[in-house]
């Protein structure tokens, strides 16, 4: 099975409904972080690879 490709605003909504915040922008890059003290960086492009 392959995974589908998103863009940078849908994985953003997801994350944020999976209840992280944004914290950070700079460029591309989005910096999200967890209560729990998770963070992700992924780039914010019209498509993001699979398995980033």
């Amino acid at each position: 099975m392959k995974l589908p490709l998103l863009s940078g605003r849908q994985v953003l909504a997801a994350l944020t409904r999976l209840g992280f915040t944004e914290v950070h922008r700079k460029g591309s890059h989005v910096k999200m972080k967890h209560a729990d003290g998770r963070v992700i960086v992924f780039p914010f492009h019209d498509e993001i690879d699979r398995y980033t």
